[in-house]
């Protein structure tokens, strides 16, 4: 499956979720015995541990539609960019998508530059460093440092992995950054320079 054919099936999978309309699908005894032995998701959705932000059920997807990686924050790191080069280099996934999503509590605290001296805090600084400068006088400047750090994870991604700078530059793979609102329950693509254009960037 292509990657703009995924991202349209995400898309309209998630259309069906706001409108109520979701149709559960892949989900019945056939399909779970059809997909024992193999597995073809058609999208690595990278997002945040958050409880409210569920891909299979946001996009109206089914048991091995979707190869889901969560962290706190939607951020990288090494073992992170390693499933994901494993889920595109041999899963055969072509699209990657950066999921971000409205009131997130990582970069909500990040901003704060609250220090609870536990193992979250890296999670904070990473994002710290994503977010880099940032002008905190802005209106909704939560969201805006949100999609600031889902810009940040695909750039990274860019010069973190030679597996997936290749599958892109071949035009296997594409990547994606999205935000998710949660009142509304749409997933706006926020990245679109990104998709049209990472395989040219250095």
């Amino acid at each position: 499956m292509r990657a703009d054919l995924a991202l349209q099936e995400l898309l309209e999978g998630n259309r069906r979720f706001v409108e109520s309309r979701s149709i559960y699908p892949n989900q019945d005894i056939d399909h779970r015995r059809k997909i024992v032995e193999i597995q073809q998701p058609s999208a690595v959705v990278v997002t945040c541990s958050d409880s409210r932000v569920p891909p299979e059920i946001i996009f109206d997807q089914g048991l091995g539609d979707l190869f889901v990686i969560r962290i706190a924050g939607n951020i990288l790191n090494k073992h992170i960019i390693g499933s994901i080069e494993y889920a595109v280099k041999y899963v055969n996934v072509p699209l990657i998508m950066i999921l971000g999503h409205e009131n997130c509590a990582a970069v909500d605290i990040t901003l704060k530059n609250i220090v609870t001296d536990s193992c979250i805090d890296n999670v904070f600084e990473t994002i710290r460093q994503n977010i880099g400068e940032i002008d905190l006088s802005q209106e909704d400047i939560l969201n805006i440092a949100i999609k600031k750090n889902v810009d940040t994870v695909i750039n990274d991604l860019k010069s973190s992995s030679i597996i997936i700078s290749e599958l892109v530059n071949d035009d296997k793979v594409k990547v994606v950054g999205a935000y998710y609102d949660f009142k509304s329950g749409i997933v706006d693509i926020i990245n679109k320079q990104s998709y049209c254009s990472f395989s040219l960037s250095s």
